[in-house]
């Protein structure tokens, strides 16, 4: 069980700002994920949120399990690329097209935006390729954290994704120099982006 666990002696429930802490995200996520029901949770007659102790370990053991999942993952000398991307077959469609160039890429994958940041902080990849609307935490919010992160500075980022401009402006947008590549995808224009990062690498 992932250190963090919360132990059967405490409370069986914990605050929003408590789950942050052990989840490693703000209090505002929190918020965002009890209203799309992640999280058992409840209003308590002085108007304060409680959360389940037990959902909070589902988390905790979902990050654990994708942690042990990718943890033999070693650096070869090669440039480590982590893909964030909750479509399955686009998924498995970009892992293909990358091992059919047999660049020197060690590939992570991830399939929602959680697990994303979890495997970028424990692996720091050079380069992050991540789809915007994913479960559990969106790219734009995993996005934000891992520019947050100083651990993750040298981390280049690629933007995947079907929003318009407009959409990404409303959602309070990217950094400039984060390349946006709109679906369908040229993996022409994605493979010279990635050879780029490999020269610099």
């Amino acid at each position: 069980m992932d250190q963090n666990t919360l132990s059967a002696e405490t409370s069986d429930y914990v605050t929003p700002a408590q789950a942050g802490r052990l989840l490693g995200v703000s209090k505002r996520t929190i918020h965002n994920w009890m209203m799309r029901g992640l999280f058992k949770a409840w209003q308590t007659e002085g108007g304060h949120y409680h959360i389940a102790r037990t959902s909070i370990n589902a988390i905790l053991s979902k990050r654990e399990a994708a942690l042990a999942g990718q943890s033999t993952h070693k650096p070869t000398g090669k440039m480590s690329l982590l893909i964030v991307e909750d479509d399955e077959v686009l998924l498995s469609s970009y892992v293909e097209v990358f091992k059919n160039w047999q660049l020197p890429i060690d590939i992570l994958t991830a399939d929602n935006g959680f697990d994303g940041l979890i495997l970028a902080g424990y692996h720091k990849p050079d380069m992050l390729l991540a789809d915007l609307m994913t479960p559990l935490m969106d790219g734009f919010q995993m996005i934000r954290s891992i520019r947050r992160n100083s651990r993750l500075h040298h981390c280049s980022i690629v933007v995947i994704t079907s929003l318009t401009a407009e959409k990404i402006a409303e959602r309070g947008g990217l950094d400039a120099n984060i390349p946006i590549l709109h679906k369908p995808i040229s993996f022409g224009q994605l493979r010279s982006i990635v050879e780029q990062q490999l020269d610099r690498s």
